[in-house]
């Protein structure tokens, strides 16, 4: 995996988000514990999640916001992701360790759940909100084999 895949999966998701209506909000989804509102703070606030660990080697601190809530979520989506591609693409973040709350991994694994996460939950979200599914089938099946 590398920096233009995940700006890939980044993108596929970022187009599903910007589907959402705030009517769909209270909506159900695939994800049994979580409503429509959980899955987009999920995907929103991981962008921030992943680039702060990416940038920093470390999860920010401080509880996430209820990005679903503001006026502009898909904005912050936008904005996270590109700072994540960001400090993915920096000169040796593949190798530095970077610190999770279940241990330290190397750059290069780390990359691979933040591309799996975004990419799986943008198929929860196009099917919770009544989206095409068929999400970039090439991604999907690279992004498989890395599972």
């Amino acid at each position: 995996m590398n920096p233009k895949e995940l700006e890939k999966a980044f993108a596929t998701t970022g187009a599903v988000l910007s589907g959402v209506t705030r009517e769909q909000l209270d909506g159900p989804t695939p994800c049994a514990s979580w409503k429509v509102r959980e899955l987009v703070n999920h995907i929103v606030g991981g962008t921030m999640f992943f680039a702060s660990v990416a940038g920093t080697g470390k999860p920010p601190e401080g509880e996430s916001p209820d990005f679903s809530a503001g006026d502009d979520y898909v904005a912050v989506f936008n904005k996270g992701a590109a700072q994540a591609v960001e400090a993915f693409s920096a000169e040796g973040a593949m190798d530095r360790i970077m610190h999770m709350p279940f241990g330290d991994i190397p750059g290069s694994a780390f990359i691979n759940i933040a591309a799996v996460d975004t990419f799986t939950h943008g198929w929860d979200l196009a099917r919770a909100t009544g989206q095409p599914t068929n999400l970039d089938p090439a991604l999907a099946g690279d992004l498989l084999g890395v599972a």
